[in-house]
């Protein structure tokens, strides 16, 4: 990430960082209510999210701790550990 004396451009692909974590709008992107999102909590995800929404869970195991929706709805599927 840039410091803060690095110009950064202004607009949809602006980073907005939050902690450590860098996110970018996609300025293709053509409906706001259909866009992916990044989600943090403790359990399970089970809300309804776009498809390619993520959720960092912070009370999850080594192979629980990142989850990707995969259908638009409720289906969630853990990102297992990279060996």
């Amino acid at each position: 990430m840039a410091n803060a004396s690095t110009p950064r451009p202004h607009g949809l692909n602006t980073p907005i960082a939050v902690r450590e974590l860098a996110v970018v709008a996609d300025a293709n992107i053509s409906s706001v209510s259909a866009a992916p999102s990044v989600t943090v909590g403790a359990g399970a995800p089970s809300a309804t999210k776009a498809q390619g929404s993520l959720y960092l869970r912070t009370d999850g195991a080594a192979d629980s701790t990142l989850y990707l929706n995969t259908d638009g709805a409720t289906t969630w599927v853990a990102v297992s550990t990279v060996p």
